[in-house]
């Protein structure tokens, strides 16, 4: 296309980032809060045991990530792509912007996130909680229906912009190997969660994987958990996972369970650092790590959902220009299948384990009561 035409997405793509980054703060402040407030007033040793699980697995899935990048990614990227080479560069300027600075930082928000929750559930707020319940359903509606529907618009400007700049088959063919062997590290990610379920449970790793089976091709074809749920509570009953266990860990690992995402964009991450030249430390990626999990155990469970909160976090704790940011959710995008698929199967040896903590320290009578606790937005 024209270079005139190309600088229209440009502009868009500058607007489009500038609304998101004043979305993004409102939806860190509604949707965590709600969930310390669910959380907070569910109570019950299964729901602090299920939340402390899933926040575990996300964390340990993140560091995974961190240590197969680190050990893979410096001998296949370093060693055969220059860095400068493929930096996108300012080619295209927009024909104007607009200054619209977020209220708040993204830490700020998570900080005041954790403050009203906590403080919500301390002096029972039940007015403040409605208002924040509100504002949360029309966060929700805006990202499901201005965010998501104009996100593939967004990365096709970014690649425009990439292929007018003769940077796009460079960037393309070396992260072909990147998502090649992030799908690897899922499956292999799967298998290890399995066998932990099965060696905490005493059965049978693989036998508790077919079960959950139908799960993960659902989960591909819908890139939903919540989609997803009627397939995962059928299985987890073929799995002997009690009723009762199964009714509360599968609806609340849609939200707070997101191993498949932590991998994801771990791998993504450090491949991004190396292939760009950015400098970052140890020290760095457990910031980013930490933050990440909080943010997205808020989410909903929908297509698309994590992105703009992944987005958020790059933005805030990690150096990239706006067209690398661009990159990445581009490629999180392009294996949302994989990673929601994981996050499913994975929820199933949470439920597992669950179940088997419940019955070997919880009278079957507080099960049931538990699982009556469930958070509401679940």
């Amino acid at each position: 296309m024209p270079e005139g035409v190309l600088r229209v997405f440009t502009t868009f793509n500058a607007l489009f980032m500038q609304f998101l980054s004043f979305v993004t703060p409102l939806l860190i402040v509604s949707f965590v809060t709600m969930a310390i407030v669910d959380f907070g007033r569910g109570g019950g040793k299964i729901l602090v045991f299920t939340v402390l699980l899933a926040y575990i697995s996300s964390i340990f899935a993140a560091f995974c990530g961190y240590g197969v990048g680190e050990l893979i990614f410096t001998h296949i990227l370093e060693e055969s792509i220059d860095p400068v080479d493929i930096v996108p560069n300012a080619a295209l300027q927009p024909y104007f912007t607009i200054s619209l600075p977020p209220i708040l930082d993204t830490l700020s928000a998570l900080v005041l996130a954790f403050v009203l929750g906590i403080g919500i559930v301390s002096v029972n707020g039940i007015t403040l909680q409605n208002a924040v319940n509100e504002l949360k359903r029309v966060v929700e509606k805006v990202i499901l229906f201005v965010v998501v529907p104009v996100l593939p618009v967004y990365i096709m400007g970014v690649f425009a912009e990439m292929t007018f700049s003769d940077t796009a088959s460079t960037i393309l063919s070396a992260f072909g190997v990147v998502v090649a062997i992030v799908a690897v590290m899922h499956i292999l990610y799967i298998v290890l969660t399995y066998c932990i379920a099965g060696a905490v449970s005493r059965q049978n790793p693989f036998k508790l994987l077919w079960h959950l089976f139908p799960a993960y091709l659902t989960a591909l074809t819908t890139m939903s958990s919540m989609a997803t749920l009627p397939v995962t509570i059928q299985q987890l009953k073929k799995a002997k996972v009690s009723e009762q266990i199964n009714g509360f860990v599968a609806p609340l690992c849609c939200t707070v369970h997101m191993p498949g995402i932590m991998l994801c964009v771990m791998l993504y991450i450090i491949a991004a650092m190396m292939l760009f030249d950015i400098p970052y430390s140890f020290g760095q990626m457990v910031e980013f790590i930490f933050t990440l999990s909080i943010v997205t155990m808020a989410l909903p469970g929908m297509p698309s959902g994590p992105v703009v909160m992944i987005k958020a976090v790059i933005a805030s704790v990690l150096a990239f220009s706006e067209p690398q940011q661009a990159i990445l959710v581009a490629l999180i995008l392009s294996t949302e299948a994989i990673f929601t698929a994981t996050n499913v199967t994975c929820d199933g040896a949470i439920a597992v384990i669950t179940d088997h903590f419940a019955k070997k320290h919880i009278a079957p009578q507080n099960v049931s009561n538990s699982a009556v606790q469930a958070p509401k937005n679940m």
